[in-house]
């Protein structure tokens, strides 16, 4: 429900109407979004600016993009909505 109230901006009465289904795929579509803006903003921004302030220990791109290897277990997730939604 948090996602439901925050990142997905829903009214109680949408909330209503969706399947988990819906729900899941709107989350993974926030969080594609999430990522794709993040990804601007590292390679447009943060990048540049830790190459100029320190060009000679600038580590490689790929590594501002590491934390995201870790990725949750979506299963856990799914099980987490169940639970949630007493299903």
């Amino acid at each position: 429900m948090p996602f439901c109230y925050g990142e997905l901006n829903l009214k109680p009465c949408e909330v209503e109407k969706l399947t988990i289904t819906d729900v899941l795929d709107m989350i993974q579509g926030w969080q594609r979004r999430y990522e794709r803006l993040e990804d601007l903003f590292i390679t447009w921004s943060a990048y540049p600016h830790y190459q100029v302030a320190n060009p000679k220990k600038c580590p490689p791109l790929k590594k501002f993009f590491a934390h995201r290897k870790k990725e949750e277990n979506k299963e856990a997730v799914y099980e987490e909505i169940k639970q949630e939604f007493n299903l």
